[in-house]
C-alpha cells in the first residue's frame, strides 16, 4: 500500500515537473551601456526597465547593464536618473537571443529648478 501511494506521488511529481519544462519559454538578455551625452564617460546607478514588465537593472560604475529573462517579443527598454532626461528605445527581441543586443543611451541632462519656501 505505501509502496503504491509513493509510486504515485512519484509519478505526479514528474508529470507536473514537466508540463512546467514544456510550458517554459526560451529566455533572452538584454545588455548595453549608459553614457552622458556630453562627455561620453559611462553612468552608473541609471534604471533600466523593461516597460510593462517587472524585469529591469541598475547600471555599474562604467554604465553597463544587463537583464536576463525576457522572452521573445517587442520591447520599450526605458532609462532614467535624477537630472537626465528619461529616454525610451524599442526594440525587438528573438526567440532564445542572448548578449548579442546591447543598447547603448545618451542621456541628456534636464535643468533642475531651485525652490525656495
Amino acid at each position: 500500500m505505501i509502496k503504491t501511494k509513493i509510486k504515485l506521488i512519484l509519478l505526479s511529481s514528474f508529470f507536473v515537473i514537466s508540463a512546467g519544462i514544456m510550458d517554459a519559454q526560451p529566455a533572452g538578455k538584454i545588455s548595453g551601456n549608459v553614457k552622458d551625452a556630453a562627455n561620453l564617460s559611462p553612468l552608473g546607478n541609471v534604471n533600466i526597465i523593461v516597460v510593462g514588465t517587472s524585469r529591469g537593472a541598475v547600471t555599474d560604475n562604467d554604465g553597463n547593464y544587463k537583464i536576463e529573462g525576457i522572452t521573445e517579443g517587442s520591447y520599450t527598454i526605458q532609462a532614467s536618473m535624477t537630472g537626465y532626461k528619461t529616454e525610451r528605445v524599442k526594440i525587438n527581441l528573438a526567440e532564445n537571443s542572448s548578449s548579442k543586443l546591447t543598447l547603448i543611451y545618451s542621456l541628456r541632462r534636464t535643468r533642475l529648478i531651485q525652490l525656495i519656501l
